[in-house]
């Protein structure tokens, strides 16, 4: 998985505002307008979230969220870890309906990470 093609395809998509964009993590802002054109791109790289979800996240993906600012009720996950890297697409929605914050970044994956184990 080519995290930086990912994050290229992200940024194509007109951002209310960019946070943060290096090599390893990328923060921006959409309007909602914009939602279904960013949940394509994600779900091709990283395929469906696995959050929300009926079962609890597995200990080694709440590690590699958790200096993210971890995922609660109402935020979508979408994780995919490979071999050396586990790419994370956080959606955290505003309180005014309109706005998405969007958490995008790659972390070396610790040996135990399993996102089959929620």
């Amino acid at each position: 998985m080519q995290f930086d093609q990912l994050r290229t395809e992200v940024k194509g998509i007109d951002f209310d505002a960019v946070r943060r964009d290096d090599d390893h993590y990328f923060e921006g802002v959409i309007v909602r307008d914009g939602l279904a054109g960013l949940a394509v791109r994600l779900e091709r790289y990283l395929g469906h979230p696995i959050w929300p979800s009926q079962s609890m996240l597995s200990e080694p993906v709440r590690e590699i969220i958790s200096p993210y600012g971890g995922i609660r009720e109402g935020q979508e996950l979408y994780l995919l870890s490979e071999e050396n890297a586990s790419v994370f697409a956080m959606l955290w929605p505003w309180g005014d309906g309109v706005h998405i914050t969007l958490r995008l970044g790659i972390i070396p994956t610790p040996r135990t990470a399993d996102p089959a184990q929620r």
